[in-house]
């Protein structure tokens, strides 16, 4: 099932809102990586489905791809048992996988890192404290 952003649009941006991160602002383009070429920004690969960046006027913005197919949430996915975080059941539908994964890329700011582990685990702990927080 390909998740189409746009309809969770509202929802990703009051998530961003509540964080007390920060003000960010939520982008969906056709390709993440096309979008980061055509500002000069240096690629990590293709089918991206997410980045957080810093405009040089200073703003916060996610850049998410509007349509995510199966196959890029399953690299994601995939990416946690890699990673050693196992079957991660609870992120396999499409809310609670987009609030991972801006969560996540919200987290390479947050935390000042690359660091892919520390971005998981930033994400699901505020997942979990959301979760708990209703």
């Amino acid at each position: 099932m390909t998740i189409d952003v746009e309809q969770y649009r509202g929802h990703l941006e009051n998530l961003v809102a509540n964080l007390g991160e920060g003000e960010w602002t939520l982008w969906t383009v056709d390709s993440v990586e096309c979008w980061a070429e055509s500002v000069n920004l240096p690629q990590r690969g293709v089918f991206i489905p997410a980045m957080a960046v810093r405009a040089s006027d200073g703003r916060r913005i996610l850049v998410i791809r509007r349509l995510l197919t199966d196959d890029i949430r399953n690299a994601v996915l995939g990416g946690f048992l890699i990673r050693g975080h196992g079957d991660q059941n609870a992120l396999e539908g499409p809310l609670p996988f987009l609030e991972h994964l801006v969560l996540h890329e919200v987290a390479h700011h947050v935390l000042d890192t690359k660091d892919e582990d520390a971005c998981d685990a930033w994400a699901l702990k505020k997942m979990t404290a959301r979760s708990d927080n209703p």
